[in-house]
């Protein structure tokens, strides 16, 4: 039996003898060597702790067994869950069932937990004198990879508010990724302006708890200028210093609008477009005289029908009128603006007059706009109004149509139906032959009334003739 734990050949000798005494041996001694294989016993590693989305940087060290020496040379590994495992570089991974050197794991492996897992990772580790599981001794031990949760950037609004007032409610929620790990909302970077969560500020570095997942606060900004604030999830206590989200509070201007005077560029865009720089906005012209500058182009919701164009030795403006019973009162106002008049009179009165021609040509062509929306506001109207007169036209000519054809189809009814449907045909013969025996014809009337009369005459010839 070797000596425990020892991997040295054991040896002994044997000599012949006729007796057990020494004085019997004879002959020479011969030696017995017993070879002793290295076999590999139970190794160990360490554990290690890292946070969520965060790759180990410490631990996960394998060692060979107090007992064992250079004769285990490998280590086998199996079991990988929860994550993927490297090589001490970071980059060379490791696979399930991959036979690693002694000398590697000794440097202490890397683990990457999977994404967005909060998990638990593994992997087991055995102890082998080859790379070949023939070579495989002692027990598998199991390595633990603790991963702490941490939080995601968390989806934060925007906003936005006159100067000096309170934005409307800003909306703070957990990252999708996250569960009810994220409790806390740390607010840092407050710009600009205060922000408060229902009746209570919040400050610079400010846990606010989150126990349903998003909370809702206001900014209010100091003066002119945009405010803006920054957002970390705080999961079991830690904040990942890469995950941060920023709301911006812009500067609503009096009338509504965030200074944005471009409608046909990004909606999203509430930054003041460049204005043409005063000077020869003509290619075509050398005089180099400064033409005259548009202010507070509304352009595209300008209704001319509702302007008031005032005309003065330096600038033309576009008023709005007071707003009919109907219509919502416009803010806006138009105003073209000639450059100031010493900044003329440097030019040569030629210049000049190109400079007042040029002047007059944007008035009219912002005249000929306003002519044409107006002209297209009235096609509208005729369009709407024709519409309406034939629809009335056709409801009419239909119900007349209809009226005379119910008519046609009940006289045609009537025609059709025999007189006796209509009554009962009993009482009107009775009635007829109760009438003809008391109706007289009129020629029995004539001749009664001539017997009558030759009875008169007959009766006055007698009284002539006894007289």
């Amino acid at each position: 039996m070797p000596a425990p734990n020892s991997i040295a050949n054991g040896e002994f000798t044997v000599q012949a003898a006729t007796a057990a005494a020494d004085a019997d041996l004879g002959g020479n001694t011969v030696k017995a060597t017993i070879t002793v294989n290295p076999v590999a016993d139970t190794p160990s590693v360490t554990n290690a702790t890292t946070q969520e989305d965060v790759m180990t940087s410490s631990g996960l060290v394998i060692s060979r067994n107090t007992v064992d020496g250079i004769e285990v040379s490998h280590f086998k590994i199996t079991g990988i869950t929860g994550g993927t495992l490297y090589h001490n570089d970071g980059t060379t991974v490791i696979n399930n069932g991959d036979f690693i050197l002694a000398a590697d794991a000794a440097l202490g492996l890397k683990f990457m937990p999977a994404p967005n897992s909060m998990a638990d990772g593994e992997f087991f580790v055995q102890a082998a004198t080859a790379a070949a599981d023939a070579d495989l001794g002692g027990n598998t031990v199991k390595a633990t990879v603790s991963v702490t949760p941490v939080g995601d950037a968390p989806v934060v609004g925007n906003s936005e508010a006159l100067a000096g007032q309170e934005s409307g409610k800003i909306t703070i929620k957990r990252n999708a990724a996250d569960g009810a790990e994220v409790d806390e909302f740390y607010i840092t970077g407050i710009t600009n302006g205060t922000l408060r969560t229902g009746s209570e500020a919040i400050i610079n570095g400010t846990y606010v708890a989150c126990p349903t997942g998003q909370i809702t606060v206001y900014f209010v900004l100091n003066g002119a200028d945009p405010g803006s604030f920054k957002v970390q999830s705080v999961a079991s206590g830690s904040v990942d210093p890469k995950a941060v989200a920023v709301s911006t509070i812009s500067v609503k201007a009096a009338d509504g609008s965030t200074g944005d005077t471009d409608p046909t560029d990004d909606p999203t865009d509430d930054t003041d477009d460049p204005i043409p720089p005063v000077g020869d906005g003509d290619p075509e012209e050398e005089d180099g005289a400064p033409d005259p500058v548009i202010e507070n182009d509304s352009r595209a919701f300008m209704n001319p029908a509702r302007y008031r164009f005032n005309l003065s030795t330096d600038s033309a403006q576009l008023k709005p009128l007071e707003a009919a019973a109907h219509e919502t009162p416009l803010k806006e106002e138009l105003s073209i603006t000639t450059p100031p008049r010493e900044r003329i009179l440097k030019h040569s009165a030629e210049n000049t007059e190109d400079a007042s021609a040029k002047a007059y040509q944007q008035l009219r062509d912002a005249l000929n706009a306003i002519k044409k929306q107006t002209g297209g506001d009235i096609e509208l109207d005729e369009a709407i109004a024709g519409t309406a007169a034939a629809l009335t036209t056709g409801l009419s000519a239909g119900y007349v149509v209809w009226l005379l054809r119910g008519g046609m189809l009940l006289s045609s009814l009537l025609s059709q139906m025999p007189a006796w449907q209509l009554a009962d045909p009993l009482p009107i013969l009775t009635r007829m032959k109760d009438e003809a025996d008391d109706d007289e014809s009129l020629e029995s009337i004539i001749k009664e009334g001539s017997k009558k009369d030759d009875e008169q005459d007959d009766s006055d010839d007698g009284m002539k003739t006894e007289s």
